[in-house]
């Protein structure tokens, strides 16, 4: 009999792996590791992929890294890429909403939209230059510091790089700020100066924003980034 009940075909697979020495003394360890301290995935998980898959119905294997740290915290591939394509949809439409939006208010005044545009074009380059690649490159660090088990280089990781792309935000806006009148005539739209100003502090908050969503990323926990990317679209949606 085997000492582990997956419930189909796997169990006649690995039948013979199961009553193996390495096997045995591996589960051995397993179990003495699971009664003295924390583990995750819990005990009764460990086999869930195959309880959930039969060997039949195998068409690929994707191997990667999906850390359980904390209870009630794992998340996998699929469903952290469905939140991320679902918050994406609503922030498409809610952009859309607002375009539509509020091409109605200052349709009958194109002077009005042609500041707008201005504005907003110099606020998305600023943008993109502080916080472009911010959480891919926060969640890499991350990653890699857990998988080599490096777990308090983690914390000393996201205090560093808080303080340094937090800065670099901080810096990006207030030049946006200060140079927002030059840019302005520059463009010859002196009057795009206020939109950049009631503009410039997003790129702050959102340089603040990506360094966490980069930080969560990296333990595989898609919804605060879900949830700030709908949240930073309701309130551009609301507050113009």
């Amino acid at each position: 009999k085997n000492v582990v009940n997956i419930g189909n075909d796997w169990d006649e697979i690995l039948k013979d792996e199961f009553k193996s020495e390495y096997y045995l003394n591996l589960r051995q360890f397993l179990k003495r590791e699971y009664f003295s301290r924390t583990i995750y995935p819990p005990m009764n998980d460990i086999f869930n992929a195959l309880k959930a898959t039969p060997y039949s119905a195998v068409r690929a294997v994707i191997l990667g890294q999906d850390p359980y740290h904390g209870p009630g915290k794992r998340e996998g591939f699929l469903l952290g890429a469905l939140m991320l394509s679902f918050s994406g949809l609503l922030v498409k439409i809610s952009g859309l909403v607002f375009r539509v939006g509020i091409t109605g208010l200052v349709d009958q005044n194109d002077a009005a939209m042609s500041h707008f545009s201005a504005a907003y074009s110099v606020y998305t380059f600023l943008l993109s230059l502080a916080t472009s690649g911010i959480p891919i490159a926060i969640s890499a660090m991350v990653s890699k510091a857990l998988a080599l088990g490096k777990y308090k280089d983690v914390k000393q990781l996201i205090k560093y790089v808080t303080v340094i792309f937090v800065a670099f935000g901080a810096a990006v806006t207030a030049l946006g700020m200060i140079f927002a009148r030059p840019i302005a005539q520059f463009i010859n739209n002196d009057d795009s100066y206020y939109c950049m100003l009631l503009i410039m502090p997003s790129v702050f908050f959102i340089s603040v924003v990506s360094v966490y969503r980069g930080f969560f990323q990296g333990y595989n926990n898609m919804k605060p980034t879900s949830v700030s990317n709908f949240v930073d679209a309701m309130i551009k949606l609301v507050a113009g």
